[in-house]
């Protein structure tokens, strides 16, 4: 398995379960949704999906739906579950101790991302920072990592990726990100080195140089 490169040009981060605890706000706010309609959420949701993706999901129980109402009220309830996000164990130390550009590429919409960064104290610690709905497709396109890796002036080929899911990690296969770092079991298989947190020895005694 390769080492994680000591030289690189920019650390491209996902967010949710990646850099915060906010997977969670997910899933509350998806059970808070179907609820609402009298019913419970039975459906798996895209570990790593956008607020479209759960409105597709939801429309599978509630054909009749409107999906611009529906997608509003995900992201109404998703906003009033974010209000206790905090940093996943080592995330915090990571992103403060890098001093090579960063940026979080999220499919969570771009104010989510903004509100979220802010609430945690990270705000002047990103280079840049995108939502699903600042690019044309989201993950498992590769839109989002090709813009962040061009607004931190970066090629791909020269960034490291951190990854929580299986979605996110073939999103930044597809832009051809140059290393891959994979967090839980979710993606196990898709990354160059798979940590089970970023307390793991090696993320936390990685201090990669400007390449």
């Amino acid at each position: 398995m390769k080492e994680i490169p000591a030289h690189v040009s920019a650390v491209l981060f996902d967010m949710d379960n990646t850099l915060t605890d906010s997977e969670i706000a997910w899933d509350k706010a998806a059970q808070s949704l179907w609820a609402e309609a009298g019913k419970k959420l039975e459906r798996e949701i895209p570990l790593g999906g956008t607020v479209e993706d759960v409105v597709t999901v939801y429309r599978s129980d509630f054909p009749t739906a409107d999906p611009q109402t529906t997608a509003q009220r995900m992201l109404e309830l998703l906003r009033a579950n974010l209000t206790e996000v905090i940093p996943t164990p080592g995330a915090d130390a990571l992103v403060r101790r890098l001093t090579v550009p960063r940026a979080i590429s999220s499919n969570s919409p771009g104010q989510i991302v903004r509100e979220v960064t802010t609430a945690v104290g990270w705000t002047d610690l990103f280079t840049t920072m995108l939502g699903a709905d600042e690019v044309d497709s989201p993950k498992p396109a590769p839109d989002l990592y090709l813009e962040a890796a061009r607004r931190c002036g970066a090629a791909l080929e020269n960034c490291v990726v951190f990854e929580d899911s299986a979605m996110g990690a073939q999103a930044a296969r597809a832009a051809g990100a140059g290393y891959l770092v994979t967090i839980g079991p979710d993606a196990r298989e898709l990354g160059d080195k798979n940590v089970a947190s970023l307390q793991d020895p090696a993320i936390t005694q990685w201090n990669p140089q400007l390449k």
